[in-house]
């Protein structure tokens, strides 16, 4: 289904990409890189550390380039950790949704974590 809308949401100018985000200060970053490479994990800490959170995983980045900015939002309410994510971040009670194919789980983001709608 994320190579189909990936698909129609080019059509709109706006990219779906494998990447963490968090927001500092209404400043936007995007984690990215291959799988396993630590995305997740840096977004988590990221946001138990205060810093608001977009999204893991997928996001979709629509660039406004008359504002000089970018709105970017989670395909996901979830994040994927894997057992040593969990145990340094302390994660480990956090409600489990599934497991992926890798065989990493998939929790739902606690609601003390502030969510980030956009940054720009």
């Amino acid at each position: 289904a994320s190579t189909a809308l990936a698909a129609w949401l080019a059509t709109t100018g706006a990219l779906v990409l494998h990447a963490g985000a968090v927001v500092f200060d209404g400043r936007g970053v995007l984690l990215v890189g291959a799988g396993g490479a630590g995305k997740s994990t840096a977004t988590l800490a990221a946001a138990l550390g205060g810093a608001g959170v977009v999204g893991d995983d997928l996001c979709v980045v629509d660039v406004d380039p008359d504002r000089n900015a970018a709105t970017v939002a989670s395909l996901f309410a979830t994040v994927k950790v894997n057992a040593d994510t969990e145990a340094r971040l302390g994660l480990e009670d956090w409600p489990g949704l599934g497991i992926t194919p890798a065989g990493v789980r998939s929790v739902a983001r606690e609601a003390r974590l502030r969510l980030a709608k956009a940054m720009g």
